[in-house]
């Protein structure tokens, strides 16, 4: 059998940089219904997402956490924000992208060919991706 990757093996330096975050919505922390419901609405989301979100939440928790892969048994799912509309509005052309978000993109390393692919990854994708406060 081969052995677990540890969370702490892993060089997270340029992952672990924190931007100030300028948002128009953040949900409450934790994975809980009210929190499901309170970004579904936020989203204006139809009830059918909001019940399949739900539905997913009890699938969730009624499973163990896996013992292959990295131990995230320290994961403190109450103390995660899972969801924040940021400030700026979406934008099809690179040029017109916030300064701050494009600064996030250099210290990631991004390659300027995937910023050039900017209509194509459409900014609502990278804009509303979870986010850990």
């Amino acid at each position: 059998m081969s052995k677990k990757t540890h969370v702490e093996d892993v060089n997270r330096e340029i992952f672990d940089k924190k931007d100030k975050v300028n948002y128009k919505f953040k949900s409450q922390k934790g994975l809980t219904p009210e929190v499901i419901k309170e970004i579904s609405r936020e989203k204006n989301e139809p009830e059918w997402m909001t019940d399949f979100r739900l539905k997913s939440l009890e699938i969730y928790k009624d499973k163990k956490i896996p013992e292959w892969g990295a131990d995230i048994s320290d994961l403190d799912i109450d103390n995660i924000i899972t969801y924040i509309r940021p400030e700026a509005d979406l934008q099809s052309d690179w040029d017109q992208v916030p300064e701050d978000i494009k600064n996030t993109f250099d210290s990631l390393g991004i390659p300027e060919a995937e910023k050039n692919l900017w209509p194509v990854l459409e900014l609502s994708m990278i804009q509303k991706l979870s986010t850990i406060i």
